[in-house]
């Protein structure tokens, strides 16, 4: 009587069944190896795929705080700066944000060095001119990252402590959004060193809305406080 099996079908019984019979018939503790070396083996591949990640991420992370770092510093440095300057001709005293480090510059008030200082390593600007620095070249819209005061205003500035203080220097408009992890970087009044504020920090304290903090160049800066005294 005929199974109805083709003898290629039989043939694939017969070694299904060696196959099965060679399993139950290893020791139990060579199963238990067979096992173990399967299980060994995913986890190899799972750390192999993890660190891949981890080496393909990590270089990103450690520039972007990286960049993070140097925008502090290279702030600082401006600030000091605008401590170091006693007598500023008129064009410096009636000059503002971008202008205002034109001008001091050019003016000899600040280095030609401060052309690489005024550009968040983060952002769309790019510095001015290349080294060595040319003191008479103009700073352009894109060659600036940050607002500044009126060079008439920074010394009284200094002055404003606890609840009367003011942010001297942050992003212009271009920049805000350089660091959205972060906030915004800021210069306070009362500070020696920068820091970052986030909207929720401005909200809290100053009463800033969101429309006001998505829109700084029209509602912030030079307008309500604690950016009245600084500009693009």
């Amino acid at each position: 009587m005929n199974s109805g099996k083709s003898p290629g079908r039989k043939a694939g019984d017969a070694r299904q069944r060696r196959a099965n019979e060679d399993v139950n018939t290893k020791p139990q503790w060579l199963r238990r190896l067979i096992l173990t070396g399967k299980v060994l083996a995913v986890v190899v591949a799972v750390l192999f795929v993890s660190l891949k990640l981890l080496f393909w991420f990590l270089p990103g992370l450690w520039m972007g705080k990286e960049k993070v770092r140097l925008d502090e510093k290279h702030l600082g440095d401006v600030v000091m700066e605008m401590h170091r300057a006693r007598e500023l001709p008129q064009r410096v005293r009636n000059a503002k944000g971008r202008e205002l480090y034109e001008a001091a510059v050019q003016e000899g008030v600040w280095p030609p060095e401060l052309h690489w200082l005024v550009v968040s390593l983060n952002g769309p600007d790019s510095p001015v001119g290349s080294r060595p620095h040319n003191a008479a070249m103009p700073i352009g819209k894109n060659n600036c990252s940050y607002t500044g005061p009126y060079g008439r205003d920074i010394a009284q500035l200094w002055g404003r402590k606890g609840a009367d203080r003011r942010v001297v220097i942050t992003f212009n408009g271009r920049n805000w959004n350089n660091y959205p992890e972060e906030g915004v970087i800021v210069f306070w009044s009362d500070a020696d060193r920068a820091s970052w504020l986030t909207f929720e920090e401005a909200e809290r304290d100053w009463g800033i809305t969101w429309d006001e903090w998505s829109n700084p160049s029209e509602k912030l800066l030079g307008k309500k406080a604690p950016f009245e005294f600084t500009h693009e």
